[in-house]
């Protein structure tokens, strides 16, 4: 980034959220990716020569590869690879995935093999919405919740060191499962994996959920459910992803106070649509920096609209967001930005 000096005012990437497509195979209540049949994708050598370029490989710390479904991809670990050797300064990489695709342990066996040969700690996460006929329900898959638990046992078995790789399930609330969390909770709990809990967040972006919202939209009851279930979390701190501090704030905000737990995302992270359209998350259609189908990565970070943005998201969006992505990851862009004209 020898061009452009680092501000911390506006930020530099740091963690990079990359849908490798969003195909999905799964109908779930809480998305709606996979009705879209989104086909358009940046190609791999697209991806490559914006994650190598130094704007973003200089200071690039975290990639989280979602979807869709990203074990649909049968070049997944190679990607995978291709963009991990990009970025040399690159700390760790995440993986989401439903895990219920016939190929999807060896497609994820592959990439826990990216990780260990290059020194790279993997966080590797499989939905989890409920236990036996209710994940089906949720996931709309007959079957979803047998084929995710033979996933899940294979990756087990793999006896991989927690040095190299963190396993876990997360969870989204909603009406079907409030009362069920405890079930997906003691699920982590006998297998000694982690586990996450997600708070249902309607977006007219990326899970194109708007339409339905009556799937899981939380009333006032069920916001209070789910706030209760979070007090059941603290004997259990050492598996919960975030940490718990995540949890203690996210009550605080279902309640109607402001969001306390800070982001990455407001200076130092950046979500990368398949398309090309780059956000700092999917929180709605208005946080928009700019494509990169059109221009240059470092014209987008680096442009007016992603500046505007960068002032008002805290306020905006940021305060009142129930989202777990990127907890707990250190980094000097947490603090508060620096005042213009301070000295």
């Amino acid at each position: 980034m020898d061009q452009y000096p680092r501000d911390p005012a506006i930020g530099w990437p740091e963690v990079a959220v990359l849908p490798v497509t969003y195909l999905c195979n799964a109908h779930c209540d809480m998305c709606a990716l996979g009705d879209l049949n989104q086909r358009e994708r940046l190609s791999d050598d697209r991806l490559a020569e914006i994650f190598g370029h130094a704007s973003v490989a200089d200071t690039l710390r975290a990639i989280n590869f979602t979807g869709g479904e990203p074990t649909l991809r049968k070049d997944l670990p190679q990607l995978v690879a291709r963009l991990v050797d990009s970025c040399p300064n690159l700390e760790s990489f995440s993986l989401n995935s439903n895990g219920m695709l016939r190929p999807s342990f060896e497609r994820i066996r592959g990439v826990i093999d990216v990780a260990r040969s290059r020194g790279k700690k993997l966080y590797l996460f499989i939905s989890l919405d409920g236990v036996g006929r209710l994940h089906d329900e949720i996931r709309g898959v007959r079957g979803a919740f047998e084929k995710t638990v033979r996933t899940i046992d294979a990756v087990r078995a793999l006896n991989v060191p927690a040095t190299q790789l963190s396993l876990g399930v997360s969870a989204t609330a909603t009406y079907k499962n409030i009362d069920h969390l405890g079930d997906v909770l003691q699920f982590a709990v006998e297998r000694d994996i982690a586990v996450s809990f997600t708070f249902p967040m309607e977006t007219d972006v990326y899970m194109n959920n708007a339409d339905r919202v009556g799937r899981f939209h939380a009333d006032r009851e069920m916001v209070d459910r789910f706030v209760a279930f979070l007090d059941t979390l603290e004997p259990h701190a050492d598996r919960i992803s975030p940490p718990m501090s995540f949890y203690r704030s996210l009550q605080a905000t279902l309640r109607g106070e402001r969001r306390t737990a800070p982001c990455i995302f407001q200076r130092g992270g950046f979500f990368l649509e398949p398309t090309g359209e780059v956000r700092p998350c999917w929180r709605s259609s208005d946080l928009l920096f700019g494509s990169v189908a059109e221009n240059t990565f470092e014209e987008v970070w680096f442009g007016d609209q992603r500046r505007r943005i960068v002032q008002t998201i805290e306020e905006d969006f940021c305060s009142s967001c129930p989202s777990p992505c990127y907890v707990g990851f250190p980094s000097p862009l947490l603090g508060p930005p620096p005042v213009v004209g301070s000295g």
